[in-house]
């Protein structure tokens, strides 16, 4: 199977929510205290170690320090990434065709692959019929 690119949202996916102040402001201090979600920052590691890139894909916007922080968490907590997409958009639900929820079945890497490979056996069948 070719490497693919696999986007992991980072709160409530890898680590647990944010809980902003009163004025609605991360506060980099904070995010170095959130709890990782340890079994999922395996089944990244282990996505990772199959030679996939890793894209970390956040909502978190703000100054440097904020980003900064970002990153010293995921050091922290050894979490493999290749590069961080700032500025997700903020949404009640994503409806995409190559989601996996983070919850619903349990988050593995067996799950992913076959995902993968359920996906490319499809796109290889409409290719067919043309």
């Amino acid at each position: 199977m070719k490497n693919k690119i696999i986007a992991f949202d980072l709160d409530n996916t890898l680590c647990q929510p944010i809980k902003s102040n009163h004025e609605n402001k991360l506060v980099p201090k904070q995010l170095l205290k959130l709890q990782p979600y340890k079994k999922h920052i395996k089944v990244l590691c282990d996505m990772k170690k199959e030679g996939n890139k890793i894209i970390i894909f956040t909502s978190r916007y703000g100054p440097d320090e904020i980003k900064d922080a970002t990153r010293k968490w995921l050091k922290k907590h050894r979490v493999p990434y290749d590069e961080i997409i700032w500025n997700k958009p903020s949404y009640d639900m994503l409806i995409d065709d190559k989601a996996i929820s983070a919850y619903q079945g349990g988050l593995s890497s067996t799950l992913i692959n076959t995902f993968i490979d359920f996906n490319e056996n499809k796109i290889a069948k409409e290719k067919a019929k043309q």
